[in-house]
């Protein structure tokens, strides 16, 4: 496994995970399961950029968690169990450029290579949100 660290495996952010977890789903670290994201808006205020990145780390951590622990195998299976609508997928894919990190982090890379086949059009994390509204069109 690369060497990056998402966010609940850092002790320090162990109970800001726990809470974005129950307000909003995603990864559940214990027991490596996945509930279906909700409130991405709330996640990624439009008004406060710092928020906004930490909410975006928290959506790209959960999509890399639960790809690693088999969630889902498919572009079809990823928008299905990792989001509670299509609505929920698209709020997030419409603001992956909050993320200000230019270049995607390995894990992040490897829970969305396999939609594409190729890292041209995942390369970074804006070509990334404009990737997957490709892919759901």
């Amino acid at each position: 496994m690369p060497n990056t660290r998402l966010s609940y495996e850092n002790a320090d952010f162990k109970n800001w995970w726990m809470n974005c977890h129950h307000r909003h789903g995603g990864y559940e670290p214990d027991s490596q399961t996945m509930t279906p994201l909700h409130g991405v808006s709330d996640l990624l205020p439009e008004d406060d950029t710092s928020n906004a990145e930490s909410g975006m780390q928290f959506i790209l951590d959960s999509i890399a968690g639960a790809y690693e622990a088999g969630t889902y195998q498919t572009f079809e299976q990823f928008v299905e169990r990792c989001f509670a609508t299509e609505g929920e997928f698209r709020a997030f894919a419409e603001n992956t450029s909050v993320y200000e990190m230019y270049w995607m982090n390995e894990r992040h890379y490897a829970a969305f290579y396999e939609f594409k086949g190729e890292d041209y059009g995942i390369r970074t994390y804006e070509e990334l949100g404009e990737t997957l509204l490709e892919l759901v069109e």
